[in-house]
């Protein structure tokens, strides 16, 4: 038998409960539980057996993996909960079923592009100090900035006895009392623009992140929020160093009756089924039923193949609103002609299904 046990910091950073680090401190604060026991630093845990929980409350790691770029405005604090009540960017993203968490920070009154997930790995790969995701920022400052002072920030700002690491400047525009300037930072420490500023006696009066590596905000409205694609999230890892696990399916069509009215795609990987999803043929439409699999990318593999499947036949796909693998279309761009998911009888989905093996 396979052994599936991982270090238990990894899962609960994987799960988003916490960074590594800080999952240490919970462990050895005795916060932590490994089937009704107390964890102790160095333990590992089975994920699909063993019941971890913090505080007394059940973690699980999500099996749909979720990233979401949001539109921070200003007033948010970037956490989970704030002690003094402030008002936090959870709050923006509170119709999200999954338990998602930011990535890095924007300070209270700053704005902008701030990236949310569920995913652990994904999360750690973006804020690893050895990593070095450019993030955009459109500073409004005061006075005007001058020619040797958006040198001198390129160049590098000593903070707290260390210098900050070349950066990208580009001075917009200036009016009278106060320039734009665009800058573009290869790392990420604590409120970097406003100190670096400070040092020049530049005042930030207005400091907007308008991209977090080839993600850019574009035309997200402020306090709105989208999900990544599967392409930005593939090329944000890439930039980050992170090469993709390359997966191949073979999807086998399998037609259990006669008149060929329910069909199934099945996805096997390396000789063993990891998925299939099932489909009811009424001519002029495809329509959903259910959809067992091993992880996200085997579901989005079979959504990609019933959507080529539909558009091969000129047929109408439709997908059920409440199915635990609507993200897997999502994500791939799947929507009906009037921009929403179709909503499916209870009936037909409880009708057919496919077990998964």
């Amino acid at each position: 038998m396979p052994d599936n046990k991982v270090r238990l910091q990894k899962f609960l950073s994987e799960a988003g409960v916490a960074s590594r680090r800080k999952a240490e401190e919970m462990i050895r604060a005795g916060r932590v539980k490994v089937n009704g026991a107390v964890a102790q630093i160095g333990d590992s845990v089975d994920p699909k057996k063993d019941t971890v929980t913090v505080g007394g409350k059940k973690i699980r790691k999500e099996s749909s993996l979720r990233y979401i770029l949001l539109n921070k405005p200003r007033g948010y604090v970037t956490t989970t909960d704030d002690e003094l009540g402030r008002k936090c960017v959870l709050e923006l993203v509170s119709d999200v079923k999954e338990r998602i968490y930011p990535v890095g920070r924007l300070d209270r009154v700053s704005e902008g592009a701030l990236i949310l997930t569920n995913d652990g790995a994904f999360a750690n790969a973006m804020m690893h100090p050895s990593k070095h995701v450019p993030k955009t920022y459109r500073v409004t400052v005061r006075p005007e900035i001058t020619a040797e002072q958006a040198e001198i920030l390129a160049t590098g700002v000593e903070i707290e006895g260390r210098m900050t690491a070349p950066a990208d400047v580009r001075i917009l525009s200036k009016e009278d009392g106060r320039a734009v300037v665009e800058i573009v930072l290869y790392e990420g420490r604590n409120r970097q623009i406003r100190r670096m500023c400070e040092a020049l006696n530049l005042e930030v009066a207005r400091l907007r992140r308008i991209a977090v590596g080839s993600v850019k905000l574009g035309m997200l409205q402020t306090g709105e929020w989208r999900d990544l694609t599967p392409e930005e999230v593939e090329k944000l890892l890439s930039q980050a160093g992170v090469k993709k696990e390359r997966r191949q399916f073979k999807m086998i069509t399998f037609l259990p009756d006669h008149k060929q009215e329910i069909f199934c795609f099945r996805a096997y990987e390396n000789g063993a089924e990891v998925g299939c999803c099932t489909y009811k043929n009424e001519g002029y439409r495809m329509v959903f039923v259910s959809m067992d699999c091993s992880d996200d990318i085997a579901a989005e593999g079979l959504a990609r193949a019933a959507m080529n499947s539909a558009a091969n036949q000129n047929a109408y796909l439709a997908v059920i609103p409440k199915s635990l693998f609507r993200p897997a279309f999502a994500r791939l761009g799947f929507t009906d002609e009037e921009g929403s998911f179709v909503e499916i009888p209870e009936a037909l989905a409880s009708g057919c299904s496919c077990s998964h093996k």
